[in-house]
């Protein structure tokens, strides 16, 4: 299991891209800067810019996914 830090967590969230915009949601800025790890629980914040964004939940899925990839999970 790879230990974790918010390096780490930045690079996984670099690579679930935002649906049809091409760009990541770091990129974006949607990855607020407030990764908080205790032992393997992450906590973070993602910013939409609408509530009702059509893509809020397969992103957060995509996030958790590729957090847990790069964990080693």
């Amino acid at each position: 299991m790879e230990t974790l830090y918010p390096a780490l967590i930045i690079d996984a969230l670099s690579t679930v891209r935002y649906p049809g915009s091409g760009k990541t949601i770091v990129e974006l800025g949607m990855v607020e800067d407030d990764i908080r790890i205790n032992g393997r629980h992450v906590d973070f914040t993602l910013l939409f810019d609408k509530d009702t964004d059509p893509f809020k939940a397969s992103l957060v899925k995509s996030a958790q996914a590729a957090i847990k990839l790069a964990a080693g999970k």
